[in-house]
């Protein structure tokens, strides 16, 4: 399973199940922000993260995206918690590029790989 994560409230529940499920060979984490700006429940599940089980990839630019994209065909499930209902307007830049990537593993496994939370 890998789980992709944003920072607000979509990207602390993902934490949750990231961390709830986390070993190896269940759930790897990805965090799609800079530690410091997840705040408020969001942040309170990173610390909760990082006391209990310690590193979380974090993904702040295309570069450090690209050898994490294979995972996304191997896995038997991606939980996208990146954006939730706030979201206005397209997704560009990094997470829409993570976007398409996920629903191109998607769409290779007939739809069946992808979960939102929202």
């Amino acid at each position: 399973m890998v789980v992709l994560c944003g920072k607000g409230k979509n990207g602390g529940d993902g934490l949750v199940v990231a961390r709830l499920l986390n070993s190896p060979d269940v759930a790897r984490g990805n965090l799609f922000s800079n530690p410091g700006s997840v705040e408020g429940d969001a942040g309170v599940n990173l610390k909760r993260w990082q006391k209990g089980l310690g590193e979380l990839r974090v993904v702040t630019s295309s570069a450090e995206w690209e050898p994490l994209r294979a995972e996304l065909d191997s896995a038997d499930l991606i939980l996208d918690a990146l954006l939730g209902t706030g979201l206005r307007g397209p997704v560009e830049g990094l997470l829409g590029s993570v976007i398409a990537d996920v629903n191109a593993a998607g769409q290779k496994t007939g739809g069946r790989k992808a979960t939102r939370l929202s």
